[in-house]
């Protein structure tokens, strides 16, 4: 059995070397600044943070060695073997014939060592949130490796293979400068334009509310309102100068954005700091999901991503069943998805819904209920405890109300005012979703449309459906109407 890379070792020294330097400085300020207090010397304080950094450091680097010592992969006849870990041993064998996702990952610090991550992944349900096979190797090594999988994969004949790969492939999706700069933009104002609408009802809400707040005898709602106000304006600071770093990094992120297509494959590489190779069978797609927010409607955008198990960050640690999702097209035209998608998935081209959602009342019915009781409940509560206070000059549940005195009429103004600025965003959102939602049923495969301020077109070919289920109320029964949940993933 072949060890992993040493290049693991050295990629965590380096990265060791600063993230435990971070953490000891963050996490042991306090005990230092008590050190110093007591009299201690700076001198030997710093002694003791050099020691535990070194007895960190040391356990850290040990156990990398190990790690590597004890981790190993072989390439067997039929199967891949793959044995990783220190205290807890994982052996994992994957038969190449189940093998679906082939991806290769390399950040910017293992690019510095000449090391990759290859991960194997079969889509199976109990092991849909992490891959079954994790290598550490050199990059030409991951490279050999990748196109060995293939080959076992195939059963073709190596000379037959190697011709294949000296054609010069072809480039399906060019992910241009001109568009990285739209989908940067649209990326911004979408943010922005969320930024805008809370932005406008918090201004409405205050500025109704300001001229009443200092009428109050009390000062506690002042100061509160101005800490908020203060805390928003560092917000929105923040927040405008990440808006110019994500231009910068959503540019490097799809660097050499590339999708090429085989006889059974389908790769898709890219990135800058991170560089991602993502290999998949394409008879283990489980579906497109077409996604088009309000700001890319207005320009007539959309992004399209993938539904693969498998198609994910490589990381042993990725416990999140969303990683299933990988992008296809970054940014595209609405009206080019179909063309685009006939050169690479024809089967996954979207037809349009032929039916409809039946009522709108259903898709906000819930959650007004739940938000207004949430809400109108502890307002009524705070209603009654201050008419009693005033009626009999002692607080019926609490203390605080009689403190705050006449104040209670502007905390029930708020409350009021956010309560309608979220009802209506429900009612909105509501309505979107009603508008579109939909499914066409053709002969191969299912188009569903569903989302309410982020539009969504799912197209799922029908040999990858697990199961569904029709879920009602009876009020909902007794109109015929009924929620259909459709598992195409993995039966979880």
């Amino acid at each position: 059995m072949k060890k992993f890379n040493k290049g693991y070792i050295f990629y965590h020294l380096f990265i060791d070397f600063f993230i435990i330097l971070f953490f000891l400085f963050v996490y042991m300020l306090d005990l230092f600044s008590d050190f110093i207090e007591q009299g201690d010397e700076v001198g030997n304080v710093i002694y003791v943070f050099i020691a535990i950094f070194v007895v960190i450091y040391a356990i850290k680097t040990i156990y990398s060695w190990l790690y590597v010592k004890m981790s190993g992969y072989h390439l067997k006849e039929k199967e891949i073997e793959c044995k990783r870990g220190v205290l807890f041993r994982k052996r994992s064998i994957l038969e190449y014939k189940k093998i679906h996702a082939v991806n290769k990952k390399q950040n910017i610090i293992q690019q510095m060592f000449k090391i990759a991550v290859l991960t194997l992944d079969s889509g199976s349900t109990n092991t849909s949130t992490t891959a079954e096979i994790i290598v550490f190797e050199r990059e030409d090594v991951v490279d050999e490796l990748i196109k060995q999988i293939k080959l076992k994969q195939e059963d073709k004949d190596v000379e037959i293979q190697l011709n294949d790969e000296n054609k010069e492939r072809e480039n399906l999706y060019k992910f241009t400068a001109k568009s990285k700069f739209a989908y940067s933009l649209l990326t911004t104002l979408s943010t922005l334009f969320v930024m805008l609408i809370i932005t406008i009802c918090g201004a409405i809400l205050f500025s109704i509310c300001i001229p009443l707040i200092s009428k109050a005898t009390n000062d506690i709602l002042g100061v509160v309102l101005k800490i908020f106000l203060v805390a928003c304006i560092i917000y929105f600071g923040v927040m405008l100068f990440s808006f110019v770093i994500s231009i910068i990094v959503s540019h490097l992120a799809y660097y050499d954005f590339k999708i090429y297509k085989s006889q059974s494959d389908l790769e898709i590489s890219y990135g800058f700091f991170v560089k991602h190779n993502n290999t998949f069978k394409l008879n283990r797609i489980k579906g497109v999901v077409i996604s088009q927010g309000i700001i890319k409607k207005l320009f007539g955008f959309v992004s399209v991503k993938l539904e693969v198990i498998g198609y994910n960050d490589g990381s042993e640690n990725n416990n999140n069943d969303s990683s299933s999702i990988g992008i296809l097209f970054p940014l595209c035209k609405k009206s080019e998805v179909k063309e685009n998608l006939i050169k690479i998935l024809p089967d996954y081209v979207p037809e349009e819904k032929k039916h409809f959602a039946k009522k709108y009342f259903p898709f906000i019915s819930w959650v007004t209920l739940i938000v207004s009781l949430s809400i109108l409940t502890p307002l009524f509560v705070s209603l009654v405890d201050y008419l009693y206070i005033k009626t009999y000059q002692q607080p019926l549940y609490t203390t605080y109300l009689a403190n705050l005195n006449n104040a209670i009429p502007i905390i029930i103004g708020i409350v009021l005012g956010c309560l309608f600025i979220v009802l209506s965003l429900i009612l909105i959102s509501g309505y979107l979703q009603y508008k579109n939602n939909g499914i066409d049923i053709s002969n191969d495969k299912l188009t569903i449309e569903n989302g309410g301020f982020i539009k969504n077109t799912i197209v799922i070919n029908k040999r990858n459906l697990i199961a569904i289920e029709d879920i009602t109320t009876p009020l909902r029964k007794k109109k015929d109407i009924y929620s259909v949940k459709i598992h195409f993933k993995t039966n979880a």
